[in-house]
């Protein structure tokens, strides 16, 4: 009776060992699956980081055209104002307004 007991006992602690390495190596692969996803997300990560950062770098490269072009558009408005000011076919409004000012005075 008692070694019957006895085997019962150890094939109950045999079986509770056997259910319990289940249960680990199923934590261990569950821990595995995490640690790998943490993985693929630290570098999801590192590649959004990149990836903002080459924007932002095009984006300064971007402004710094824009600046540049608005700059040389500016340059080209004022050489343009210059040309009219000093075309004859163009400053007919000054003889126009020197016409209307002389006109003026006499009255």
């Amino acid at each position: 009776q008692q070694q019957q007991q006895q085997q019962h006992l150890q094939l109950a602690d045999k079986t509770e060992l056997t259910d319990a390495k289940i249960r680990l190596t199923e934590l261990e692969k569950r821990f595995a699956d995490m640690k790998q996803q943490l993985e693929d997300t630290k570098q999801d990560l590192t590649d959004t980081k990149q990836n903002l950062t080459d924007r932002t770098s095009e984006l300064v490269h971007t402004n710094l055209e824009l600046a540049d072009t608005q700059l040389r558009l500016a340059k080209l408005e004022s050489e343009f104002l210059k040309l009219q000011m000093t075309n004859p076919k163009t400053v007919w409004w000054k003889r126009r307004a020197s016409t209307y000012t002389a006109s003026a005075d006499a009255d």
